[in-house]
């Protein structure tokens, strides 16, 4: 399950909003919560079904909101779906094993 955060200002007023998923054999199952300051879910689920796979409905997501500054990377899960993520080098030991 991956979670992405958005943050959209209308009309004045701030609404947070977390576009969780499911995966399902045909895509994902999509459920959109209100959240209060702190990005916890509040309420109930607004439900609705999308035919990406996750890491592609994520990606779309964060890019369209990153354009639009509404992207919270910061209380979204999945970071290797965040626009221009790179992928954390591999450390390498310099302890010798004989």
């Amino acid at each position: 399950m991956a979670t992405t955060a958005l943050r959209i200002m209308k009309d004045g007023i701030e609404h947070r909003l977390l576009f969780m998923t499911v995966p399902t054999p045909t895509g994902v199952d999509v459920d959109i919560y209100s959240a209060d300051e702190d990005f916890i879910p509040e309420g109930t689920a607004s439900i609705g079904a999308n035919n990406q796979q996750e890491h592609e409905y994520h990606i779309k997501l964060r890019k369209e909101a990153s354009e639009k500054g509404q992207f919270v990377p910061e209380y979204s899960t999945n970071p290797e779906y965040n626009p221009g993520y790179i992928e954390p080098a591999e450390e390498i030991s310099t302890d010798a094993a004989v």
